[in-house]
């Protein structure tokens, strides 16, 4: 048996992503990290478009009795998440499923909703043409910020979060679309390229509680290119 190429390795896992366009990059660890360290101990945990699967491995490493529901929609994406997990020491845990995650029959409510939603904006243009196509074409199928919002608000549990990484100029819009869903922000963190020079922002979100509680926030560097 040949042994496993993978293009990097993690602490318990490694990461093929030869057959999708959208490669991981500093978005997916740094949420994934960031997640593990702020939410305590969720046991159902949901993985809206899942990609090569690092947010569900990560998830799983970070929570040994969790188990997780990861969805991805993309052919290219779900060959290499069904290689990186069914290759993995916690495969048993992870149910990945080839889907539509506006329309996937969920059988449960979840602790935990993680993503690395697509996004799209005038001034945001990649390099990589295949890549960039991917992220725009995803979003126009509807696994947006609001999409997201919305599926959360119906499957989380009373007491579950909702965590994802968004670029910083949306950051007035998610707080609106949080409003109206009823949610509010536990924890939020700005990750900035430089100093003073903010790009991406990761935001814990969770149902309204009767007693008020100030949004925990933070900033953090970050150096390399933002990915998926």
């Amino acid at each position: 048996m040949e042994p496993n190429i993978w293009d990097f390795e993690l602490k318990h896992f490694g990461i093929r992503q030869s057959s999708t366009a959208m490669k991981v990059g500093t978005d997916s660890i740094s949420l994934g990290a960031w997640t593990a360290h702020a939410v305590q101990a969720p046991n159902r945990i949901l993985d809206l478009g899942t990609g090569t699967g690092i947010l569900a491995l990560m998830m799983a490493q970070s929570y040994p009795l969790a188990e997780i529901d990861a969805i991805e929609l993309e052919d290219g994406a779900y060959q290499d998440a069904y290689y990186n997990i069914s290759n993995s020491i916690f495969g048993k845990r992870i149910s990945l499923h080839h889907a539509d995650a506006i329309n996937f029959p969920y059988r449960y409510k979840y602790d935990l909703i993680i993503s690395n939603p697509p996004y799209y904006t005038a001034d945001i243009y990649s390099s990589n043409r295949e890549r960039h196509i991917a992220r725009f074409d995803r979003q126009e199928e509807g696994l947006g910020i609001r999409t997201l919002i919305q599926i959360a608000q119906r499957l989380l549990d009373d007491s579950g979060v909702l965590s994802f990484i968004a670029p910083y100029n949306r950051l007035n819009e998610i707080r609106q679309l949080a409003a109206e869903a009823l949610f509010v922000i536990n924890h939020l963190c700005i990750l900035e390229s430089y100093p003073g020079e903010p790009v991406r922002i990761m935001l814990i979100l969770s149902k309204q509680q009767k007693v008020y509680i100030p949004t925990q926030e933070q900033i953090l560097s970050i150096r390399a290119e933002s990915g998926g």
